[in-house]
């Protein structure tokens, strides 16, 4: 298209000359369309990254789990180890003195509570 100087004539070389702003920016759009593409692109990736830790994570807990099941007594049985022992010390005295045989059994009751407090603060 031809434009108008102040004089009011028509000068043809002036859309020649100047060259199309639409261009420049077109240009600008298209680096930011791939800037903001580059940028999906890593985040894309670090989203993987994240969900993959995760997956790792929830089949460790899952496994933390089951041996937790499969184990988590076996502390418990060795706390009460020492009241079993005392409880068939008691049982094992032959004697017709019942102080004694209290004293035994106080002591294994002791003993359990011990093991229980460990256990359960």
């Amino acid at each position: 298209m031809t434009e108008m100087n102040r004089a009011g004539s028509f000068h043809p070389q002036a859309e020649a000359a100047a060259p199309p702003a639409s261009s420049a920016h077109q240009g600008g759009i298209e680096e930011r369309i791939a800037a903001t593409g580059r940028r999906i692109e890593a985040l894309q990736h670090q989203l993987d990254g994240a969900m993959a830790e995760l997956g790792h994570a929830r089949r460790r807990a899952a496994a933390d789990l089951a041996q937790a099941a499969r184990y988590g007594h076996q502390d418990l049985a060795q706390d009460l180890l020492p009241f079993k022992d005392a409880l068939e010390a008691a049982l094992a005295v032959r004697t017709g003195d019942a102080a004694a045989l209290r004293a035994g059994l106080v002591l294994a009751g002791r003993q359990l509570d011990a093991a229980l407090a460990r256990r359960h603060g």
